[in-house]
């Protein structure tokens, strides 16, 4: 017998909302954007949607059994509530979701953070993987970079706070990172630093066809790639290359059967895929390691909300 819950996954510039069952399968689905957005204004979003979608369901004789919630930032998974370390949404700090949705829908709710559940829906989709006793390593590559680790079936958290790869410094002299760290791979790798990157020099290339752009964004970095715009290539070329030695680094650490590339710029595969193989293949110094271990992850954009609802159902 199918069970449901409602799947919210919350990011750096939208909210997807889903209806899951448990075999994975979305039934329903809504967006709204969080970009630019308070807290507040984006908890009002939250909340006005999933009733909208809760109403919905009465009318189609679906039952709702839990709601799940991924969010970015350090998250406690019990009390519900953003501890840190959340530096795409203004002001997310110390919201406590778990507490907002039960109160208001009498549902029990579940809140992680958005790439664990990411990691935890693309665990349950991939075909190759099935139910099977395996570790896999999820990057997800959007607004910030986030991670996941599925291990024994469970996602990995240490003591509950861990598994934040793209704060991970490898540069301890390098970039300011949003979090405020200084050197972590999400300032190398990421929509937000590409745009950061493309506006810090584009006045070293004006020829640039990125000048004719109102607004400078990841997606118009890679649409002007590519057009052949040189600054945007030689943009891409160094988050891939940097991308490369971060991986290359996860492996040595976690040995995973496999690593998952998820969200908007994995979906750009044409423009790194070549040239971060070429780069781990001649780099790692892991005997023999297969390349095919590095793939793109199947659902994408929709892992987030497919997790969140399963971790609710479970």
């Amino acid at each position: 017998m199918d069970k449901y819950s409602i799947g919210i996954d919350i990011g750096g510039t939208k909210l997807s909302f889903g209806i899951i069952n448990n075999k994975g399968e979305v039934l329903y689905e809504a967006r709204e954007t969080s970009a630019k957005l308070d807290a507040s204004d984006i908890i009002e979003k939250l909340l006005d949607t999933t009733s909208d979608i809760l109403e919905k369901v009465k009318k189609d004789n679906i039952k709702i059994e839990s709601i799940g919630i991924g969010s970015p930032g350090r998250m406690d998974s019990k009390t519900g509530i953003v501890v840190d370390c959340s530096p795409n949404l203004k002001n997310w700090q110390g919201v406590n979701l778990k507490e907002l949705f039960e109160k208001k829908f009498n549902l029990p709710t579940f809140v992680d953070n958005d790439a664990n559940c990411a990691a935890f829906g693309e665990y349950f989709l991939f075909e190759s993987i099935g139910k099977e006793d395996k570790t896999i390593l999820v990057l997800t590559l959007g607004t910030g970079l986030g991670s996941g680790v599925i291990t024994n079936n469970k996602v990995f958290k240490g003591k509950g706070l861990g598994c934040e790869i793209g704060h991970m410094i490898i540069d301890y002299k390098g970039r300011k990172c949003n979090c405020g760290q200084t050197g972590c791979i999400e300032a190398y790798v990421s929509g937000t630093a590409l745009e950061t990157q493309a506006k810090l020099r584009l006045e070293n290339y004006p020829d640039s066809k990125l000048h004719s752009e109102e607004e400078i964004t990841g997606h118009k970095i890679f649409k002007n790639a590519k057009n052949g715009d040189l600054f945007s290539n030689i943009l891409i070329d160094e988050m891939s290359e940097f991308l490369s030695y971060g991986i290359i680094s996860l492996v040595n650490i976690f040995d995973p059967d496999l690593v998952l590339l998820s969200g908007g710029i994995a979906l750009q595969k044409d423009f790194y895929m070549n040239k971060l193989k070429t780069i781990i293949k001649n780099q790692i110094n892991y005997s023999n390691f297969d390349l095919e271990t590095i793939q793109i992850a199947q659902s994408n954009d929709k892992a987030g909300l497919i997790g969140a609802g399963l971790i609710a159902l479970q």
